[in-house]
């Protein structure tokens, strides 16, 4: 991003996805403060003897030394400091697949200069959150509401997103948003309630900040988070294939 090219520099970023490489190497999808995201392949970091591998695991926020060049993207790493290791996002199978659905909306998008800093922090903020908080289900919310609205495709929750009405009775993600009773008749729909209306509206207006208020006041939210999923997928084309293993966990959790 329009930087000259340093030697043995350090940076701060965030491991967003580990892959393995040859030679018991892996490849390290990562999220640079400075930078934006590159990817770094650690030479024998699945040895046992590895100094790296403890700094390198999935959501670790780390300092990371290596030659930059703006030309290119893939680089070899010379070492890893962890600066948070972020451990119970790996405690919690739940609390980890929703920190692997944020890395990888992160790892899918295309992130402008002037965006790279809020993403940035969304996503070191809600790592942060998840790691201290038991409502997985509110801070995921947070966080995708969030970064559409950095991307500049937040989802209308203020008035119909077909016909501009105030009054509003039911969401279609298609249309991006709230339908009036007229549009939502039109399309076939039945009205959802207003507790439902209200609760989606919230989390799509909420930052971090509010995260105790509606930890208080909001019930499940794992529906809201599969509406924003579903947004997602129709207006950008991204999967996030992490969700499908977190419907599955419920799914399980039920059964039991």
């Amino acid at each position: 991003m329009g930087m000259a090219i340093l030697m043995n520099d350090k940076f701060e970023g965030i491991i967003l996805k580990q892959l393995d490489y040859k030679d018991n190497s892996v490849i390290l999808k990562v999220i640079l403060k400075q930078i934006g995201k590159v990817s770094l392949i650690a030479s024998g970091a699945r040895k046992v003897t590895s100094k790296n591998a403890m700094n390198i695991l999935p959501f670790t926020k780390a300092e990371f030394l290596f030659d930059y060049s703006e030309f290119k993207t893939m680089f070899r790493l010379k070492s890893a400091t962890s600066k948070n290791l972020f451990p119970k996002l790996h405690q919690d199978l739940f609390v980890s697949t929703c920190a692997s659905m944020m890395c990888e909306l992160v790892d899918a998008i295309s992130i402008e200069e002037d965006e790279l800093s809020e993403i940035y922090t969304l996503l070191e903020q809600g790592l942060e959150l998840l790691g201290r908080n038991s409502r997985y289900d509110i801070v995921t919310c947070i966080f995708f509401a969030r970064c559409f609205d950095v991307l500049g495709m937040a989802i209308n929750v203020d008035a119909c997103a077909v016909c501009g009405k105030k009054t509003v009775t039911q969401l279609d993600m298609k249309e991006g948003g709230f339908l009036c009773e007229d549009c939502m008749h039109k399309a076939g729909l039945k009205p959802l309630s207003v507790q439902s209306l209200r609760q989606f509206r919230i989390l799509n207006k909420a930052g971090y900040e509010h995260y105790d208020i509606l930890a208080q006041q909001l019930t499940d939210c794992h529906q809201d988070l599969e509406k924003m999923i579903q947004f997602l997928y129709i207006h950008t084309g991204i999967q996030i294939q992490s969700f499908k293993f977190y419907k599955q966990l419920f799914l399980i959790e039920e059964k039991h």
